[in-house]
């Protein structure tokens, strides 16, 4: 799984520098109808992909994508709560998708896996 969510990060990146006015409509869709309801693993696997794609739907798909260290983690968690770049000087390119994102990856670090499970063992979705 985490290999697609690389697979898509870089195909978007792509696909956005050819034509960003017709690509830039479907990524909100795209990440939270196709890519997140499809996510399973733990911490270790999917997280540093999901910074990724989150970078790339706040800060757009020129943006390098910094290292996840828990300043940076703070930063981009606000920078959803304001609708904005992680920077905070622009809006977020796809707060839709980021938004999603984030609570994917906050479940992540908060139990270790995605979908976290539910007291009586079932597995939580997006």
């Amino acid at each position: 799984m985490a290999l697609d969510v690389a697979e898509y990060v870089g195909n978007l990146r792509q696909l956005l520098r050819l034509d960003y006015r017709r690509w830039r409509l479907v990524v909100d869709r795209q990440v939270l109808s196709q890519v997140l309801p499809k996510l399973k693993g733990t911490r270790a696997v999917l997280e540093l992909h999901l910074w990724g794609l989150l970078v790339l739907c706040l800060n757009g798909h020129q943006a390098d994508v910094p290292d996840l260290a828990d300043e940076e983690w703070a930063k981009a968690v606000q920078a959803v709560n304001n609708g904005k770049s992680i920077d905070g000087d622009r809006s977020a390119e796809f707060l839709r998708a980021a938004t999603g994102v984030l609570r994917v990856m906050a479940t992540l670090r908060e139990t270790g896996i995605y979908p976290a499970p539910l007291p009586n063992g079932e597995a939580t979705g997006p």
